[in-house]
């Protein structure tokens, strides 16, 4: 997999510069050829997917969905997900190695037991297989509302250019390998993403969070600016998805998280700064060769001083950036996030998607144009396959500051003009 890595990198610029000069209407026979190749390249990125997928089902791998699936089980016995015992007890028919064992934590929400629940209905390879295909649907929902949100007048060419750089990028691979629930993620991110200032879209955002809450900024920031109707549908899909989680798993396990929390109480200090992690907070950890004792590892002074920093800076930007954009400083916040999260593993990268999709998308207008936007995107498919994604989250973090702050509030009456012409037109998704 490492040689594909590298074999398909050269191709991203191809496509880039084919799908670029593609994009006027006046080179109809050049737009075909290329929206063929696109076809071609997305159909061969789908097929390798479905080989990774079936292998995995087959015999599923150590961690990630083995992991799901005694969750799953314990919860379909009856069991809380986060009594350790009962979930050791449900793994004994897995062997598992002392490794995992380790890891035998039900770290998530409460009401993210919902996912987990069904497949314990099924033996391992049976609920791995509906697990794929619902992952499939996923994916499939996650492309369309990418090109409906980023390249809404170029039809089934921008489903094909959707498709092949999200399934060609390596934390997209892995996510399918480790069969992981980043896409789902990533659809309620685009939820959001396409109604920002409605409570709907809160409620899409509010539900992500309580899947994996690297997206817990969102709401800090919808608080900060006032944007209360977003806010209140965060809210809003807490408490509901809480409520109906107290109804069907019991109280007791609810407030088990609260009371008896493992990421607090039980979680090994060594998934800090595991390779895999590619956090901040991991980063310095691994600079630092710091052995975590006692304590949480993220009140290290350095960590909570270049948080701050980087916070300030977001924040400073955020309040620069031209009120008439939504998604400039939303992607400020997605970037910020994927930073400071401390457990931001390599394969949350998927997430920069949404921006790279959006500086492509607004190539022909901003500053740089697609030399500057296409040189990001291949600068982050080189440092994810490199194993380097932190740097990959902080390129993205540097590039959509300076994107937002360039494009700022202009001051003179020439910058004004310049910026209400029609040529600057941002994508369907703003507001």
């Amino acid at each position: 997999m490492a040689n594909l890595n590298w074999l398909w990198l050269p191709f991203v610029p191809c496509i880039l510069v084919l799908a670029h000069f593609a994009a006027k209407r006046d080179v109809g026979k050049l737009r075909q050829i290329v929206l063929s190749f696109l076809l071609t390249t997305s159909a061969a990125w789908v097929g390798i997917s479905a080989v990774s997928a079936y292998r995995n089902s087959v015999s599923p791998r150590e961690f990630d969905f083995q992991l799901y699936w005694i969750y799953g089980s314990a919860i379909h016995d009856g069991y809380s997900p986060y009594n350790a015992d009962a979930l050791k007890q449900t793994a004994a028919e897995l062997n598992p190695s002392p490794d995992m064992l380790a890891e035998l934590l039900f770290l998530q929400t409460p009401p993210s037991a919902f996912l987990y629940a069904p497949l314990g209905a099924f033996d391992i390879q049976t609920a791995c297989v509906l697990w794929y295909v619902f992952q499939a649907v996923v994916i499939a929902f996650v492309v369309i509302l990418s090109s409906k949100t980023f390249f809404p007048q170029e039809g089934m060419f921008g489903v094909a250019l959707c498709t092949t750089l999200l399934l060609s990028s390596l934390p997209a691979r892995d996510t399918i390998w480790l069969a992981q629930t980043n896409f789902m993620i990533l659809l309620t991110l685009l939820l959001f993403w396409r109604s920002p200032a409605k409570f709907a879209g809160g409620f899409a955002l509010g539900t992500g969070i309580l899947i994996k809450p690297i997206l817990a900024l969102f709401p800090i920031y919808l608080f900060l600016t006032r944007q209360w109707k977003p806010f209140f549908g965060v809210i809003a899909a807490g408490a509901a998805l809480s409520l109906a989680a107290i109804a069907v798993f019991g109280p007791d396990m609810y407030f088990a998280y609260f009371l008896d929390n493992p990421i607090a109480h039980q979680m090994p200090s060594a998934l800090y700064s595991e390779g895999i992690n590619q956090s901040l907070l991991a980063t310095i950890l691994r600079i630092l060769n710091v052995e975590i004792d006692s304590g949480h590892p993220a009140v290290m002074p350095m960590f909570v001083v270049l948080a701050l920093g980087l916070s300030i800076v977001s924040g400073w930007v955020i309040r620069l950036a031209r009120k008439d954009d939504a998604e400039m400083p939303l992607s400020i916040v997605l970037t910020l996030s994927l930073l400071l999260f401390p457990k931001t593993l390599s394969h949350y990268s998927v997430l920069l998607i949404v921006p790279m999709l959006l500086l492509w998308s607004r190539r022909h207008s901003s500053f740089g144009g697609a030399i500057h936007a296409g040189g990001l995107i291949v600068a982050v498919f080189a440092l994810c396959a490199a194993d380097h994604a932190f740097v990959a989250n902080l390129l993205s973090w540097c590039f959509v500051c300076g994107m937002a702050f360039r494009l700022k509030v202009p001051t003179s009456a020439s910058d004004r003009e310049r910026t209400t012409s029609p040529q600057l037109v941002v994508s369907g998704a703003a507001p």
